[in-house]
């Protein structure tokens, strides 16, 4: 059959052309299918592939979003405030179209992250210290090296810090020297002059008051004209002492001007000569320090965004004899943190005395309360003596720390022993963020976000 058909065509025009059509058909039909196949499966492939980058560059520019929010907490609290939902109290939900399709984002908020305990002196922050008077710049020192053998020299560290609000007129460094110490004029040749560094500027040689080599053991420096320190700028002020040739402790301490004895940085800087007896500073010296024993979180008040906590916050109060001469303890002035009141005092401490009295003050919105002691409480030579206390506290995110002031028998020291702001807690607000396409149906970015004092940080995140 197929022959007698062959034979035809064979017979008649353009036989060969339809057996070329009909070969073509018949090999190139199945060829067609695969390469429609095969194109159909490269293009699924590339509409996931792009809805794969699409998705992340949603998420990329979502996390943007997210952390130009986070640069002001006032936006963070505005776009929270404008955002929330009326069915769901305690959480937002938001339309934001950061590459060019609508995503849904919500935000929800979870118990606070509670941070203590105190902080270091050198605090990341500079609290105002409206509460006290002449006490703009605080001080500290310390010394190179605290064992020597007599006549040796040490060198010393002054750093005077501002923590006041406003830019201050630093006019003059004072120190004490130990009983016995002297200014070293001419340390050794590797041993640098005296050095003050100011903000922003390269370390410059600085002369005591009285000349190269100062008699006595008070000394003077005087700051360059118009020396004046921002808000938390740090000054700092090296210069040699030669040390007593007698066996003890030896302890001293450091003040400037403006605010004299009550920038006092306390007895410190502790050299040693030779063998101490005893290890304690000559005459009257103490070391206090309130620190933050615990914080409960009591309630959570869900009803807005951000929460409001209650907390109940454990303190202790330590006063601490590093001198060879006893002394009377007469009282403590404590300025808890913003939205804290007294709670109790525990018997836990070696002072179990109730408060004299408490005191809202309304300049610094803050209770302040005081202890006084009658008759004092004596506190020998190398003894401790401490007051533990509890305050319940309504707040929100932020820093809080309190400003303790002690008092001794007068003629003691000068002016009350400070503190300066310590014991801080911390409280950082916690959210989850995430968000979907416009139609819930998937899964884009879910990020951690912290949030404290005057900005947020993302601080873990992940894209689906």
């Amino acid at each position: 059959m197929i022959r007698s058909i062959l034979a035809v065509l064979r017979g008649q025009k353009g036989g060969t052309a339809i057996l070329t059509s009909m070969g073509f058909l018949l090999f190139s039909v199945p060829m067609l299918s695969g390469s429609l196949g095969l194109a159909e499966s490269v293009a699924i492939d590339a509409r996931v592939k792009t809805n794969a980058m699409q998705r992340d560059y949603c998420a990329l520019g979502l996390q943007e979003y997210i952390d130009y929010l986070l640069m002001d907490v006032t936006r963070w609290d505005t776009f929270l405030a404008d955002n929330q939902d009326p069915y769901n109290p305690g959480t937002v939900t938001a339309t934001v179209d950061v590459c060019g399709r609508d995503l849904i984002v919500k935000v929800a908020q979870y118990p606070p992250d509670l941070d203590g305990p105190p902080l270091t002196d050198e605090l990341p922050f500079n609290p105002l210290l409206a509460a006290y008077n002449q006490r703009d710049f605080q001080t500290f020192k310390t010394v190179s090296q605290s064992d020597v053998l007599g006549g040796e020299s040490v060198k010393y560290t002054i750093t005077v810090i501002n923590r006041s609000a406003d830019p201050v007129s630093l006019t003059e460094i004072h120190d004490t020297l130990p009983a016995g110490f002297a200014y070293d004029c001419d340390p050794l040749d590797e041993l640098e002059d005296d050095q003050l560094t100011l903000p922003g500027m390269a370390p410059q040689d600085i002369v005591p008051f009285g000349g190269v080599c100062p008699a006595g053991s008070d000394l003077q420096w005087d700051m360059p004209a118009s020396t004046t320190i921002q808000p938390a700028d740090v000054v700092t002020l090296t210069f040699f002492a030669t040390t007593f040739p007698v066996p003890g402790t030896y302890c001293n301490e450091t003040y400037v001007v403006p605010g004299s004895m009550h920038t006092r940085s306390g007895q410190t800087a502790i050299v040693t000569v030779v063998q101490p007896v005893g290890g304690m500073c000559p005459g009257q010296a103490a070391l206090i320090s309130q620190t933050v024993d615990y914080v409960n979180l009591v309630t959570t008040d869900l009803s807005t965004i951000p929460f409001t906590y209650t907390l109940e916050i454990g303190y202790t109060i330590t006063v601490e004899n590093i001198g060879t001469e006893d002394l009377e303890l007469s009282g403590f002035e404590d300025l808890l943190p913003k939205g804290s009141n007294y709670l109790e005092t525990f018997s836990s401490g070696t002072i179990t005395d109730a408060p004299f009295k408490t005191f809202y003050i309304n300049s610094v919105d803050r209770e302040r309360v005081t202890w006084k002691f009658d008759p004092t409480i004596p506190i020998a030579s190398g003894t401790t003596q401490t007051l533990k206390f509890a305050s319940t506290a309504v707040s929100g995110r932020g820093k809080y720390w309190v400003d303790l002031l002690v008092d001794f028998e007068i003629g003691t020291f000068d002016a009350k022993l400070y503190t300066w702001p310590t014991a801080v807690v911390s409280i950082k607000d916690v959210y989850d963020v995430t968000a979907t396409d416009a139609d819930g149906n998937e899964y884009l970015i879910d990020l951690q976000v912290f949030v404290e004092g005057e900005d947020g940080t993302i601080a873990n995140w992940s894209i689906n």
